[in-house]
């Protein structure tokens, strides 16, 4: 199952011999700029990708933008930094589309065929200046009787970083705030992030909590991207049946 939230990168670094324009569910947060304005498209350049407004050094195309990292694909008017879908672009963040890691169970404790991905990743190059914004964003996990970690790099050989779990007994009590602790756990990820892997597994298969929930959930995104009025999109079946 491909499901989005917003993200946010935290954009370490630019470094500018001009006043220039800085020019996405990924995102990214641009700070501790050296440029002393945030100005309009770079003459000449295409504005705008679909309803994005791309400002300068932010670029449609290579010839117009200030360097490779600040390149914005424009596929069938859907804006693109490397692989990642832009939603945004300010002098403080950029927002990108992300993946969310999801699992579902039938009643004997197996993966159904409408589950999604149990491991998503995003990376961005390492020589790019940005990381994912530890202040912004969180390791989220949704469901009941659910574990979602975070690794810096591959599960093979990277690093667990984060992890939390999510366990309750009544899934339809799980209504109101963002994330209040029951059915859902948030938890901090590492400052300098620059890649990561989340993976989400079932303490018991959802064998105990079937009735009330047979999926769960897990993804690192802003804090508050997550409601409980949007749980029934995520439970929506893409394809399969149990």
């Amino acid at each position: 199952m491909y499901l989005h939230v917003l993200i946010l990168l935290f954009f370490s670094r630019l470094l500018l011999a001009q006043p220039t324009v800085l020019a996405k569910n990924i995102t990214a947060n641009i700070a501790n700029v050296t440029s002393t304005s945030f100005l309009g498209t770079k003459p000449g350049c295409q504005r705008k990708c679909g309803n994005l407004s791309v400002p300068y050094p932010f670029s449609i195309g290579a010839a117009c933008s200030f360097d490779l990292p600040f390149v914005i694909n424009c596929s069938n008017s859907e804006p693109f930094i490397g692989n990642v879908v832009v939603l945004s672009i300010s002098p403080t963040q950029v927002r990108v589309q992300n993946e969310v890691a999801s699992m579902c169970y039938n009643k004997t404790g197996a993966v159904t065929n409408d589950s999604g991905l149990a491991l998503t990743s995003l990376t961005l190059p390492f020589d790019w200046p940005y990381t994912f914004s530890d202040t912004a964003n969180k390791l989220t996990v949704v469901g009941c009787d659910d574990l979602g970690e975070l690794w810096a790099d591959s599960q093979d050989a990277g690093i667990l970083v984060s992890a939390c779990g999510s366990i309750f007994s009544n899934s339809t009590d799980m209504t109101g705030a963002n994330c209040p602790g029951i059915g859902c756990c948030q938890t901090d990820i590492p400052k300098g992030l620059k890649t990561y892997n989340v993976s989400l597994s079932s303490f018991y298969n959802h064998t105990q909590v079937l009735s009330k929930d047979k999926c769960g959930y897990a993804f690192v995104g802003e804090q508050d991207s997550f409601h409980y009025s949007n749980l029934q999109i995520f439970r929506t079946p893409i394809s399969g049946t149990e």
